[in-house]
């Protein structure tokens, strides 16, 4: 998505895997998300986030 430019429709998530590390767990892997763009100017969703995973160390 990212080399053809194409945007993420609403309602769509994206997975993302951690294949390789180095660091020592215990560790949390947390997310920044940004919203912009028409859709989240409409729903007033505007900003960037950081959301932590669940799955975080496992594996």
């Amino acid at each position: 998505m990212l080399k053809n430019r194409t945007l993420l429709p609403p309602q769509k998530n994206l997975d993302f895997i951690i294949e390789d590390y180095d660091v020592p767990e215990p560790y949390e892997v947390k997310w920044k998300v940004l919203n912009r763009g028409d859709e989240a100017k409409r729903r007033d969703m505007i900003h960037g986030q950081i959301i932590s995973t669940s799955r975080a160390g496992r594996g």
